[in-house]
């Protein structure tokens, strides 16, 4: 994936931020299990393209059956993108 180291960092420290409020250490050993094992599918390539970018937020902003809606006076450009 072409996303600047810098993004990449600030996406995985917001995943962190999310959970800052988290104070029962079960659940917070499980939300360092559950890091590990999103990190091992990565590296292993488990991980199709779509399922890294969702953790991206930004890269993928539809959702749902609107990905695929195209939009009265879109371009071709634009049409062919919402394929994927």
């Amino acid at each position: 994936m072409d996303i600047p180291l810098s993004e990449a960092k600030a996406a995985v420290r917001n995943q962190f931020q999310r959970n800052a409020q988290v104070k029962d250490p079960r659940v917070v050993d499980m939300l360092v299990e559950k890091g590990y094992m999103d990190l091992e599918e990565t590296l292993l390539q488990h991980k199709q393209r779509s399922h890294l970018q969702r953790t991206f937020t930004g890269y993928i902003e539809p959702k749902g059956a609107n990905r695929k809606r195209v939009l009265r006076g879109a371009t071709i450009d634009e049409q062919f993108a919402r394929g994927y």
